[in-house]
């Protein structure tokens, strides 16, 4: 129940100036007086890294991958030398020294110049050539639902539907199954484990739902995917009215159970759907506005909203779709007349 993101981020921020302080000393060691004793023939040992020893060791590496050679290309480009060189560099420079081995004062400028060199060139150009070879990553639009059950397949269909790309997991493989045959990707085990690092597109990733009926599976992944993307992306769905009343030991979990609004949970959700509900979209225009929809659909409860440029929102509150916006609402099943 602690909040962290205080101190994960004080420990970046730590992080970030102990390294730059050593970066600081260590090249306070460097007179550059000795850059320039090096010669032209400093220019040859930095080509010889960039354009042979690079390529090679990429060669090498990848030899019998799967790996495209527009992938193969970009690797072989992109190696920035940084603190870990230039601490190495300083302390063997030290022992050669004391081992009377000739020429040890020249090892760290050596080593300080391919730096310099590495991390303009490559840190310019990188984002071009990705760019020209088609490497670059859009941007992620991916949207994780936690749970595959019922409800989580209804909401993944609706959106895949209009052309969002998205991902759900859950632990049980029948959800996992079922969603797979619905043509919904699936990652099978829980989304904010180690195994899930590694098979997840946790990069590609732009909005996370948690829409589990297990408030823990709910929580935990609220608290783990804030901290990577943002609480304004993260939003978790409550499991029941009393679930929602006893989540009071985490102010970030609780403050994010605001899917679809304050008064929706998942169990409301499950029977609407379960009696025949149905998650249907619509465009609204001048002729036919909110008012009007909300007239021919009684009951209706507003999910997502697509802009004019297809750009979705996860509706949280009280919500005024415009004209020319897609809604995305669960209409609740029609009741049937009886008969005596």
């Amino acid at each position: 129940g602690l909040d962290l993101e205080e101190v994960l981020a004080f420990k970046e921020d730590l992080a970030v100036i102990l390294i730059s302080s050593l970066f600081v000393l260590l090249a306070a060691r460097l007179d550059l007086a000795q850059l320039w004793q090096l010669g032209p023939m400093v220019l040859v040992l930095l080509c010889v890294v960039q354009f042979v020893a690079r390529p090679l060791g990429i060669l090498l590496s990848t030899w019998g991958s799967d790996l495209p050679w527009r992938a193969r290309a970009l690797l072989a480009w992109i190696a920035p030398r940084g603190i870990v060189a230039a601490a190495v560099s300083a302390s063997f420079a030290i022992s050669m020294h004391e081992a009377g081995i000739a020429d040890a004062d020249k090892l760290v400028p050596l080593v300080f110049a391919v730096i310099i060199f590495t991390v303009v060139l490559q840190s310019l150009t990188a984002t071009p050539l990705a760019r020209l070879l088609g490497m670059r990553q859009s941007a992620p639009n991916i949207w994780l639902l936690i749970g595959a059950n019922s409800v989580a397949r209804a909401i993944g269909k609706a959106l895949a539907d209009q052309g969002i790309p998205v991902h759900l997991s859950d632990p049980a493989w029948e959800h996992c199954k079922l969603a797979r045959m619905s043509g919904l990707p699936c990652y099978f085990g829980n989304p904010q484990s180690e195994h899930a690092e590694l098979h997840l597109p946790l990069t590609s990733i732009s909005t996370v739902l948690a829409v589990s009926p297990n408030r823990h599976n709910n929580a935990l992944g609220v608290l783990h995917f804030a901290h990577l993307y943002g609480e304004e992306r993260v939003h978790s769905l409550r499991s029941s009215e009393q679930h929602g009343k006893a989540n009071r030991e985490s102010a970030t979990f609780r403050a994010r159970q605001n899917l679809f609004g304050p008064d929706m949970n998942f169990a409301r959700l499950s029977g609407l759907l379960g009696r025949g509900g149905q998650i249907k979209a619509t465009r609204l225009s001048e002729a036919f506005d909110w008012d009007r929809y909300q007239e021919a659909n009684p009951g209706a409860i507003p999910l997502f909203v697509l802009d004019a440029r297809g750009k979705p929102r996860v509706v949280t509150g009280p919500v005024s779709p415009l004209a020319g916006e897609l809604l995305i609402a669960l209409q609740p099943p029609r009741e049937t007349p009886t008969t005596d």
